[in-house]
């Protein structure tokens, strides 16, 4: 989803500024400016099916689901497009524009190539500084395969693999259960793609 095109460092407030009004989508991590590109046909299915199994669930908790253009804030100036946050709280923004969400509960990335390693690596990082977010979900989006991380209360988060069409991703902030099945229904074409 990077086309992984990265500018010089640039002030939080110069991003936000050319962010506002860009025609394309920006990410602001460690000061530098990283350009996103389009998603793949599995991505965007990925996270329609995510959306659409988790809508009922979160309406019948009083949740909210944002997709794809909900910027998130992390203190230090980082600015980052998770795929699907959820918020149950009442939702806090950076400024009055609404465009910069600061409390996500639960922010849920589906993995590709070319972003796997940041989202695995610098992203859980920053996404873990911010103290509202409970779970972070990795979705794989070329088997059925998604990875789970709980804030514990003692501050430190489990991992949890959740893999094949058969099995069942808890959401534990939740209390909610999503089967594989829906996540990934109409992404693999053929068992071939996903043995399990």
């Amino acid at each position: 989803m990077y086309a992984f095109k990265l500018e010089p460092q640039v002030s939080a407030e110069e991003y936000l500024e050319r962010e506002r009004t860009a025609e394309h989508r920006s990410e602001r991590i460690d000061g530098v400016i990283v350009a996103m590109a389009g998603a793949s046909v599995e991505h965007v299915d990925i996270v329609s099916n995510l959306l659409g199994a988790l809508q009922p669930l979160l309406r019948a908790r009083g949740c909210r689901a944002m997709a794809n253009e909900m910027r998130v804030e992390v203190l230090g100036g980082h600015y980052l497009y998770p795929d699907l946050v959820i918020t149950c709280a009442t939702r806090t923004y950076a400024d009055n524009t609404l465009d910069i969400l600061t409390n996500p509960e639960i922010v849920i990335a589906v993995l590709s190539p070319s972003t796997e390693a940041l989202d695995r690596g610098r992203k859980f990082l920053l996404y873990r500084q911010i103290t509202s977010v409970q779970e972070y979900i990795l979705v794989s989006q070329d088997r059925a395969l998604v990875e789970s991380y709980k804030r514990e209360a003692n501050g430190l988060w489990t991992y949890r693999s959740i893999e094949g069409l058969h099995d069942t991703l808890r959401l534990e902030f939740l209390g909610a259960e999503v089967p594989l099945a829906e996540v990934y229904d109409g992404v693999f074409s053929d068992e071939s793609r996903d043995p399990a």
